[in-house]
């Protein structure tokens, strides 16, 4: 694994644009939960404040051909 870039800007409380090698996104955070709009498609992740635990999942899977 090798050096990663990864820039949070804050756009009002609780609205982020993500900056990283891979593109842009855009979060949407709550205490104990997220969503993140990306080239990849909404991701959520939903956690218990203060212990670190997280479990994230996609939204909407691709449809296959």
């Amino acid at each position: 694994m090798g050096w990663m870039f990864h820039k949070r800007i804050r756009i009002w409380p609780g609205v982020y644009l993500n900056i990283s090698k891979g593109g842009l996104s855009l979060s949407f955070q709550r205490k104990g939960g997220s969503v993140n709009i990306g080239k990849n498609g909404p991701t959520a992740s939903v956690g218990i404040p203060g212990t670190g635990l997280r479990y994230g999942f996609r939204l909407c899977r691709k449809k296959s051909s």
